[in-house]
């Protein structure tokens, strides 16, 4: 049983080539028989000759179509309290996620299997470069107990119990079953790529200007034929899943920055388009500023506005400006449902 080790490297700058030339050490140093694909060679340390195999690969796959976002991710928030009279709401909303890059990722994985087969590999392992684990000897820590088969997923940590049961880009497969899943030559043009995501039929993206993201179609792919790790057992061995804060990927949820420091503080969004609604989201009050109006709320309270074209609303991190068109764009909806 042979397996190789793949590694995809999306140069985004400085950081991101640190990143890959301290997994690539840690790597060799635990033995494994790596096979890197790259869009780079000139602004990182490589060091080439230890790798089993090294390609440069110069076309930056970015999916441009005018297909986005590439996926709705719909969530609901309950126990919202309106200021203005007490009465509870659940909010069920939607938001964008873009990832132009998972064309280059699908495609990347296809071509080093095809290598890895051709060269006698069984099993392709792959984690990213950006994943900071605890200890690199992954053989023995996260994939440990593992005698052949189609191979080993990752559930998602954001997708995990959601309807789609995404699974992570990291894996530990078959190359025969990644070759017979994913078709290279399918994949050579952004038209192929988006054929044969629309050939799968995954139930919920029946809506023509909407892509499933990566998590989604590799768990249509791969969770009905391999053993399902939870993402607990990662978490064990894990010190950060994105290490590099300058990827492709950009997650645009209708959260605005309150103080630079708390995650996802305040919540904005059109109600049916005639009003805009402004919830925070903290475990404390917030203040903000809206038409030089000052306004304060509690934690898991909201307060409605106009649905006015154009809000600019201030706190204490800046300005930020809440446009339909922009929220439009961005698949940001939102209703209010009273309790």
């Amino acid at each position: 049983m042979k397996i190789g080790l793949f590694i995809d490297y999306y140069d985004t700058g400085e950081k991101s080539g640190e990143l890959l030339g301290e997994c690539l050490r840690k790597f060799l140093d635990c033995g494994y028989d790596i096979f890197l694909i790259s869009n780079n060679v000139t602004s990182i340390n490589i060091p080439i000759n230890e790798l089993k195999y090294f390609e440069y690969d110069s076309e930056n796959r970015l999916f441009k179509s005018d297909l986005r976002p590439f996926c709705q991710i719909i969530g609901t928030n309950h126990n919202l309290v309106d200021c203005e009279d007490n009465t509870l709401y659940n909010y069920s909303g939607a938001f964008g996620v873009f990832n132009p890059a998972d064309w280059s990722v699908f495609y990347n994985i296809s071509k080093a299997a095809q290598v890895m087969k051709a060269k006698g590999y069984d099993y392709m392992l792959k984690i990213d470069y950006d994943v900071i684990l605890k200890n690199y000897d992954v053989l023995g820590t996260v994939f440990k107990g593992f005698n052949g088969g189609m191979g080993q997923t990752i559930d998602s940590l954001f997708w995990r119990g959601s309807k789609f049961q995404g699974l992570l880009n990291n894996f530990l497969l078959s190359t025969d079953l990644i070759l017979s899943s994913i078709p290279l030559n399918n994949l050579a043009t952004s038209e192929g790529y988006r054929d044969w995501i629309y050939s799968l039929s995954i139930n919920d993206f029946k809506d023509p200007e909407l892509m499933p993201i990566f998590e989604v179609i590799f768990s249509v792919l791969f969770r009905d034929k391999t053993k399902i790790i939870p993402y607990q057992t990662l978490n064990e061995e894990l010190i950060t899943l994105d290490g590099n804060t300058n990827n492709t990927r950009v997650f645009e949820p209708p959260f605005l920055n309150y103080d630079n420091m708390t995650t996802y503080p305040i919540l904005a969004a059109y109600i049916n388009e005639s009003q805009l609604m402004i919830s925070n989201m903290m475990n404390k009050k917030c203040f903000f500023k809206i038409r030089e109006n000052v306004f304060c709320l509690k934690p898991n309270h909201f307060r409605l506005f106009p649905g006015d074209d154009e809000t600019i609303i201030e706190t204490p991190a800046g300005e930020t400006r809440i446009t339909k068109k922009e929220w439009s764009h961005r698949r940001i909806s939102g209703q209010l449902i009273k309790q």
